[in-house]
């Protein structure tokens, strides 16, 4: 997070903060800047909505190097709040075993949505640019699935993607080329912008903070307005401890 001014003491809650001055969006390559100025995500009157959830623990055989995957336990509410703050949406939610890589990409084989939302597990490489993957619940019981960057489907109808999943922004930094990430592979699908995260995420507060943002978005702002509006209403209510940057900042706009 970027800081206008500096207090002494590392008091976070006296601290300003760039964004109570402007809405911050990061741009991958110029020409993304001028594509999404061109044609500017815009909130359609009736919104088609895809939403997945790890909310169930999956724990992985033993051939599985990741021993288990905890559940996010706020990643129910936090798809759950999203028909509630867009009203006029017609969302599909997929919860435990329904989200699955199979569903997802049946869902987006048969429809266009307007908004993709996953509250999923990720991992990304510092390494390997082909190393950046969605982790969702396999098919069967106690398996996980992977879905790479390179696997994504083309998204015809140019969508806002929420990856509210651990450090979908972050990858392998190449010179003159950026941070290859998952953020950027949904770009190159054809998402209109991308919400994504620097770090691990706190499962609680991404949930908070993305409840404020569909409200914002709800009301007609962009989404880098929204969250913005929704980043500073955490931090008007947070505490000194809590306003932190690494709890709120980690979700950036693209």
């Amino acid at each position: 997070a970027f800081l206008s001014s500096v207090e002494e003491g590392n008091q976070w809650g006296k601290e300003h903060f760039l964004i109570q001055d402007f809405s911050i969006r990061y741009a991958h390559s110029i020409k993304n800047y001028w594509r999404q100025q061109a044609a500017p995500f815009c909130l359609p009157a009736s919104s088609d909505i895809l939403a997945l959830a790890f909310n169930e623990k999956n724990t992985a055989g033993a051939s599985n190097a990741r021993a288990s995957l905890s559940a996010l336990p706020y990643s129910d509410d936090e798809i759950l709040n999203i028909p509630k703050r867009i009203s006029d949406s017609n969302p599909t939610l997929l919860f435990g075993g329904q989200s699955t890589e199979a569903n997802f990409l049946s869902q987006c084989s048969r429809k266009d949505f307007d908004i993709i939302h996953l509250a999923l597990h990720a991992e990304s490489s510092e390494r390997d640019r082909f190393d950046n993957k969605l982790l969702l619940p396999g098919k069967r019981r106690n398996t996980i699935d992977t879905l790479y960057g390179f696997e994504l489907p083309v998204f015809k109808k140019n969508p806002l993607i929420i990856l509210s999943s651990c450090q979908t922004a972050y990858g392998t930094q190449q010179l003159g080329e950026g941070t290859y990430s998952l953020t950027r592979c949904f770009l190159q699908s054809g998402a209109a912008q991308v919400i994504a995260s620097l770090w691990n995420i706190e499962d609680s507060v991404t949930s908070e903070l993305m409840d404020d943002f569909y409200e914002q978005l709800s009301n007609g702002h962009s989404p880098s307005k929204s969250l913005r509006n929704a980043q500073l209403r955490y931090l008007e209510e947070a505490n000194d401890f809590a306003s932190n940057p690494g709890w709120w900042s980690l979700l950036v706009c693209y």
